[in-house]
């Protein structure tokens, strides 16, 4: 049976008897449920000074015991560690008993609880623990009081209850423990699996959507929109002469300006309103509840922002500027994949026109 002290983290916060709300009341009230009440007084001090008076051959045999179980034992391993739970094994037995009425035996019985859960031992070896240990106390007491068996009777029934009460404590936080670890680790987990979600949609270089994600939002926009009959457009949206930029600055400074790019069409847009980079300088844009006009506006907007926006690079000041293709919904364009052909066309359409250009495709 594992009696160690507390880490000092959890000593640093409230205690356990706060934690588990027992207070004077609650003692009162779970020694009267258990029948350990002031009648049982002279019972507890007669239990106490049985075991203080063996002490040492308790532990002995106690651990004699316990040892024989290889599960149990592992945890023991070395003589070190098996020093210092018989020591504290015994600075648990010194306190059997005394001062059950007060706060301080129910927070080290609880403490005890939450060290067994912490280092791993499973209930069904300590509450057998407490097997041992009631035979190991119940064989002092019965030479010593066979003369009065009513008193040797009453004895054992408070050595049990009073065994009970040190097993009831130790389970309460042992659970309390394993729900708390537990509860931590859904909420890590929870965390990692939003940082998982978040990486698996954003793109790495420009922080927006990423393809796949666009395009399943897209769709799902698309469905929202037919089933209650409101308006949805695509942009389809392309970096005018991209390659000559990294040719003429270099990949580094391209990635400066799809950088950028990207966070000037974000800016642009409404907060319903979503953007993914559909590949290379390609970007797609959906807007919700906009149709042709709406559309038309939102596109113009950013294709100005980005035009009348400088770009600083390699030590030179550059315009960019990009060319947008506009697909609406309508009964013949209805799937994300005809939308996003129809974007295509209006946008291939507005470079074909000389580019920085807003087309619209036909409805």
């Amino acid at each position: 049976m594992d009696t160690s002290p507390r880490d000092e983290k959890s000593a640093a916060t409230a205690s356990l008897c706060e934690r588990y709300h027992i207070d004077a009341r609650e003692i009162e009230r779970r020694r009267s449920f258990l029948g350990l009440t002031a009648e049982r007084a002279d019972d507890l001090e007669k239990i106490h000074a049985v075991v203080a008076e063996d002490v040492s051959a308790i532990v002995d045999e106690f651990y004699e015991h316990i040892l024989g179980f290889d599960e149990v034992g592992d945890f023991f391993a070395g003589p070190k560690v098996l020093k210092r739970q018989r020591g504290a094994f015994q600075n648990y037995l010194s306190g059997f008993g005394k001062d059950v009425d007060q706060p301080g035996y129910f927070e080290n019985r609880l403490g005890i609880g939450a060290t067994h859960e912490r280092v791993g031992l499973v209930p069904k070896w300590y509450l057998g623990a407490y097997a041992t240990l009631f035979s190991s106390i119940a064989e002092r007491l019965t030479p010593r009081y066979r003369a009065d068996p009513a008193l040797l009777s009453n004895l054992l029934v408070t050595l049990n209850r009073l065994i009970t009460l040190d097993a009831i404590l130790l389970v309460e936080t042992y659970y309390g423990s394993s729900v708390d670890r537990l509860e931590t680790s859904i909420e890590n987990l929870t965390i990692t699996q939003e940082k998982l979600e978040r990486i698996s949609r954003i793109d790495d270089l420009t922080q927006i959507s990423n393809r796949r994600f666009i395009l399943e939002w897209v769709q799902t926009e698309i469905y929202r929109s037919k089933r209650f009959d409101h308006p949805f457009s695509m942009l389809f949206i392309d970096i005018d002469h991209f390659k000559k930029i990294n040719d003429r600055y270099g990949h580094g400074n391209g990635d400066f300006v799809l950088q950028r790019v990207a966070r000037l069409i974000r800016n642009a847009l409404r907060p319903a309103d979503e953007i993914g980079r559909y590949g290379g300088e390609e970007f797609i844009v959906g807007l919700v509840e906009a149709g042709p006009k709406g559309a038309q506006r939102i596109a113009e907007r950013v294709r100005e922002k980005i035009a009348n926006t400088p770009f600083e690079f390699s030590g030179v000041r550059a315009t960019v500027t990009v060319s947008i293709g506009i697909a609406t919904l309508s009964p013949k364009c209805n799937q994300p994949d005809a939308l996003l052909r129809a974007a295509d066309k209006a946008l291939y359409a507005a470079k074909h026109a000389g580019r920085n250009k807003v087309m619209l495709a036909p409805v």
